[in-house]
């Protein structure tokens, strides 16, 4: 008898990333000015720059938006279960 592992909820559901780091880059924008700019803490900045934001906000992409001159979907990524999957493999 096999025993299959339970799934996982992002293995299921997929997950969010953030293009924020690659957004900011290819504008040539730091953190620092960015925060300034936005008048979002450095500290928010700094979660959706390295992908470790756990919630999203929309006055907050909002902002991010209104000055990088983008969407919301550049920012944020869905990626499937089975996108997560394969690349976990």
């Amino acid at each position: 008898m096999i025993i299959e592992k339970p799934k996982s909820d992002i293995e299921v559901y997929g997950m969010y990333k953030s293009n924020l780091k690659k957004i900011m880059n290819d504008r040539n924008i730091t953190r620092t000015k960015l925060s300034r700019v936005t008048q979002i803490k450095y500290d928010i900045i700094n979660k959706y720059y390295n992908d470790r934001c756990k919630q999203i906000d929309l006055g907050t992409m909002a902002k991010l938006c209104c000055v990088l001159k983008c969407n919301i979907q550049d920012i944020v990524v869905y990626k499937s279960g089975e996108e997560v999957s394969e690349v976990d493999e």
